[in-house]
């Protein structure tokens, strides 16, 4: 593996909804499908808000993937920002731990 790139894929026509994401990987220029994960992937066991787990960050470094995501509440004020930790195995990302923070607002622009 040489590099990755994560592209998010939107289903629905709320600007909420977030489909699956995509990890790419370059080889001899060109990009490969290294895997792809969908929200259960990230959100199992959290509590949806409506959003369907939408993601806030992503974050890839020595093979690992970091997702975070809103989760509980609703949508327009949610409970936590919740952060799934993947590595990979060789042949796909497991999921290896998960922290949750309280959520304390949105960023201001």
């Amino acid at each position: 593996m040489s590099a990755f790139s994560l592209y998010g894929c939107r289903r629905g026509v709320r600007n909420f909804e977030i489909g699956d994401i995509l990890v790419f990987f370059m080889e001899a220029g060109s990009p490969h499908l290294l895997a792809e994960l969908s929200p259960m992937d990230w959100g199992k066991g959290e509590q949806d808000n409506g959003g369907d787990f939408q993601v806030s960050d992503l974050r890839v470094r020595n093979q690992r993937l970091a997702i975070s995501f809103y989760a509980g509440g609703s949508h327009a004020e949610p409970a936590w920002v919740v952060t799934a930790r993947f590595h990979w195995s060789g042949s796909r990302f497991e999921r290896v731990g998960i922290d949750r923070k309280p959520f304390t607002g949105w960023p201001r622009q």
